[in-house]
C-alpha cells in the first residue's frame, strides 16, 4: 500500500443541516454559519493518518428538487459518504432513511457511509430548547445510533462546528472507513462478544 492516498468524500443532506460549514471547518478550520452554496464546490484536506500522506477531497452537494437529477453525477468514483442531517430537525433526520440513504444505495451501492448528527451544541442552548414549539424535534443520541445501526453505518458522529466539537474525528474516521473498513466488522464483533460477556455473568 502506497504512502499516498486520495480520498474522495461526498457530503449529502437536507438543506441547512451545516454540510458547507462542517467541509469548511473539517479542511479550512474556519466556520462559515449559514452558507448556502449556489454549486457543488470541492474541497481539500491535506493530512497524516498513520505515518501515510491523505489527501481528502470534500465534495459539496446542493440538495434542492431542482438538483435531484444532477446530485448523483457527483457520485462517480466516490470512496465514502458523509450523511447529514441536523440534531434539531426531525424532517432532517426522517430523510436519511427516506431520501438520502435510498439514493446513494441507488447510485454507489456497495460504498460506506458515516452518519454524521449536526449542530450538536444546541442541545446545551436554553434559549434554542426554550423557544422549540415541539421538544420532540431534538433527536436523541439514541435514537441516532439506532438508525445508524438500522442502516448499517460506518459509524455514527455527532458534531458541532461552532464549538469544534468531533470535528477532527470527522476526519479520522472518514480516513479509517477507506483505508480500514475491516475495522467496523471488529468493532461489531468485539460488541457481540462483550454482550455475550455480560450475559454469562
Amino acid at each position: 500500500m502506497s504512502n499516498f492516498e486520495t480520498i474522495k468524500c461526498v457530503v449529502i443532506g437536507d438543506e441547512k443541516v451545516g454540510k458547507t460549514s462542517l467541509i469548511i471547518k473539517s479542511s479550512r478550520k474556519q466556520f462559515q454559519p449559514e452558507y448556502i452554496p449556489k454549486k457543488a464546490d470541492n474541497y481539500s484536506l491535506l493530512t497524516k493518518f498513520n505515518s501515510k500522506t491523505i489527501q481528502i477531497g470534500f465534495w459539496d452537494t446542493i440538495s434542492n428538487d431542482e438538483s435531484n437529477r444532477l446530485r448523483p453525477l457527483s457520485y462517480a468514483k466516490t470512496d465514502i459518504f458523509l450523511v447529514c442531517f441536523s440534531l434539531s430537525s426531525r424532517s432532517s433526520f426522517e430523510n436519511v432513511e427516506s431520501k438520502w440513504i435510498p439514493e446513494i444505495k441507488l447510485y454507489s451501492p456497495n460504498v460506506p457511509f458515516i452518519l454524521v448528527g449536526t449542530k450538536k451544541d444546541l442541545r446545551a442552548n436554553h434559549n434554542f430548547i426554550q423557544n422549540l414549539k415541539n421538544k420532540n424535534q431534538l433527536i436523541s443520541s439514541k435514537q441516532a445510533r439506532k438508525l445508524a445501526k438500522k442502516l448499517d453505518a460506518f459509524q455514527y458522529i455527532e458534531v458541532s462546528v461552532l464549538s469544534h466539537q468531533n470535528i477532527s474525528k470527522v476526519v479520522d474516521e472518514t480516513i479509517r472507513s477507506v483505508l480500514y473498513p475491516e475495522s467496523k466488522k471488529k468493532k461489531s464483533l468485539r460488541k457481540l462478544n462483550d454482550e455475550k460477556k455480560c450475559s454469562i455473568l
